[in-house]
């Protein structure tokens, strides 16, 4: 081999290994940056697991509210219900009377 060509030869080798190593150093740094978005995501999906609980849970308490609210509404035994009718006057059970319409 001749002197020129061998200096060519290790000045390509010397170009390669400092790719490599900036490659390296980028590689390290995007590994960096994905570790820190991938932190950031688990952080977020924690928080809307904790808001995604905390709804489900207004959505239950709200639903046995109402089911109390109807259950003071509408009452299980058909008896207290008649309570609540108006009464006829004529004391036709069958027939109330309503001026709604008149």
């Amino acid at each position: 081999m001749e002197l020129g060509s061998m200096w060519d030869y290790e000045e390509t080798i010397d170009e390669l290994k400092q790719k490599l190593m900036y490659t390296t150093i980028e590689l390290e740094s995007l590994k960096v940056e994905a570790n820190e978005e991938h932190r950031k995501h688990r952080e977020d999906v924690g928080r809307l697991i904790t808001m995604l609980k905390a709804a489900s849970q207004e959505r239950d308490e709200a639903k046995e509210h109402l089911q109390n609210i109807l259950d003071k509404l509408i009452p299980s035994n058909p008896t207290e219900s008649l309570t609540f009718l108006p009464q006829s006057q004529s004391g036709n059970p069958s027939i109330t009377e309503s001026n709604s319409f008149i």
